[in-house]
C-alpha cells in the first residue's frame, strides 16, 4: 500500500469520527445531487472516489499496522532476500510478544504468532526500502529447545549465513525488554514510539570493535530521534547467553527494541527510526 500511495500514513493526523462523518454525508449527498442533474456518471465516481480515499487516511494506521502482521511470515527458516545482503537480522528469544496482545503475565508474554519476529521483519522490510539488502531469519530458535541452550541454537543460523554469504558483515539480534512501560516508551511529535537500547558482551574478542560500532549508530539515533534511546549497556554474559554470538563478528549488536508493555505499532515505528539510522552507518 505504501509503495502505491508514497505517504508518511505514520505521521497523518487522523481526522476525527465527527469530522468523517459529516464529509462522507455532505459528499454522499452531492452525488445524490449530481445523479439527479443527470451529470456525466465519472462525476459520482469521482465524489465516491473522495470518499474512499478520506476513509482510508482515517483508519489507514490500523491497517497499515494490521497489513504488516498479515505480511509478516513467522513459519519459515531464513529467508535469503539478496545474494549481495550485508546484514542478517535474526531473533534468538523468537517468542517474545506483548501484553497488548497476549492480555497475560509478564512472564506468559510469549506468542508464536504477533512476536518479536514480526518486528525484525518489519526492520528488515524498512531497510530494503532503502536499498540495504537484508537476510531475515524467522525461525523460531525456542522451539523444542532448553532455554539455556537457545542461544546456541541461533549460533548455528548465524554460522550457516556467514558460510553461505560471505558478503554478511553487519548482525542483528532482535529482542524486547521485560522493564515497565515508563522506560521504553517515548513521545516523539505527540506520537509513541517504543526506545531501544544496545548490548554489548564485554567478555567477546570482539568487544571494542562491537562497542565502537555500537558507539556510531547509538550516537546518531540519538541525534536524529532525542529520547528515542536507551543507550548501550555492557554485559557479561551468564552461561545461557554465552557472548551473544557477537564473537562470530565485529559488527554484531543485540539491540531491544521496547518491551513487554509496548504495542506492535510503537515496536514498528521505533524499527522504521533504527532502520533509517542504520542506513545511514552502512552507507558510509
Amino acid at each position: 500500500m505504501k509503495k502505491q500511495f508514497p505517504f508518511n500514513f505514520d505521521n497523518h493526523p487522523k481526522p476525527s469520527d465527527d469530522f468523517v462523518q459529516k464529509l462522507e454525508n455532505k459528499l454522499f449527498n452531492e452525488t445524490i445531487i449530481l445523479k439527479r442533474r443527470s451529470f456525466k456518471p465519472i462525476m459520482s465516481c469521482l465524489f465516491a472516489a473522495i470518499i474512499t480515499v478520506i476513509l482510508f487516511l482515517s483508519f489507514s494506521s490500523n491497517t497499515i499496522e494490521q497489513t504488516d502482521l498479515l505480511n509478516s511470515d513467522t513459519s519459515s527458516a531464513t529467508a535469503v532476500r539478496d545474494d549481495a545482503a550485508k546484514v542478517f537480522i535474526y531473533q534468538t528469544h523468537s517468542t517474545e510478544s506483548f501484553l497488548p496482545i497476549t492480555k497475560g503475565k509478564k512472564s506468559e508474554a510469549l506468542d508464536n504468532k504477533v512476536n518479536i519476529i514480526n518486528v525484525g521483519s518489519h526492520l528488515a522490510k524498512a531497510l530494503e526500502e532503502k536499498h540495504i539488502p537484508v537476510i531475515h531469519s524467522t525461525k523460531d530458535f525456542t522451539k523444542k529447545v532448553n532455554p539455556i541452550d537457545v542461544y546456541k541454537e541461533s549460533r548455528k543460523e548465524i554460522k550457516k549465513v556467514l558460510e553461505g554469504k560471505p558478503r554478511v558483515e553487519y548482525i542483528f539480534d532482535i529482542h524486547r525488554d521485560m522493564i515497565k512501560r515508563d522506560k521504553t516508551t517515548v513521545k516523539i511529535k505527540g506520537q509513541s514510539f517504543a526506545r531501544i537500547a544496545f548490548y554489548i558482551s564485554k567478555t567477546n574478542p570482539n568487544y571494542k570493535q562491537n562497542l565502537r560500532f555500537a558507539k556510531k549508530i547509538n550516537l546518531k539515533l540519538k541525534k536524529k530521534y532525542p529520547g528515542i534511546s536507551r543507550g548501550i549497556f555492557l554485559k557479561e554474559p551468564n552461561l545461557e547467553s554465552a557472548d551473544y554470538n557477537q564473537d562470530l563478528s565485529p559488527k554484531a549488536i543485540l539491540i531491544e527494541i521496547g518491551g513487554v508493555e509496548n504495542t506492535i505499532k510503537e515496536e514498528y515505528l521505533a524499527s522504521g527510526c533504527l532502520a533509517t539510522v542504520l542506513a545511514k552507518v552502512i552507507k558510509e
